[in-house]
């Protein structure tokens, strides 16, 4: 069985997908109590990732920005794909 980590930060989901562009291909997206939740395989690699994210490390602005913005219109479009199920919302009736 493999871990996953559940990333909401855009950002930080960014930077780990721009210091390694292959592990885009294993995020999954879920929305759940209308957060978007980006899930990425727990490796120790990835932990490296954030360790440096975390640390302030300087990267190319451009690059940087595509990617964020993939992500974030990836990030947009799942919660507007769940606007019909309460927005991802657990709504008590």
């Amino acid at each position: 069985m493999e871990d996953f980590l559940e990333v909401t930060d855009p950002y930080q989901l960014s930077y780990i997908i721009h210091e390694t562009p292959s592990i885009e291909e294993s995020v999954s997206y879920v929305v759940r109590d209308g957060f978007t939740f980006a899930k990425i395989p727990a490796t120790p690699t990835i932990y490296k990732i954030m360790a440096k994210y975390n640390s302030g490390s300087t990267v190319n602005a451009i690059e940087f920005t595509r990617t964020i913005k993939r992500i974030r219109g990836a990030m947009i479009q799942m919660k507007k794909e769940m606007k019909g199920t309460h927005n991802g919302r657990n709504i008590n009736q």
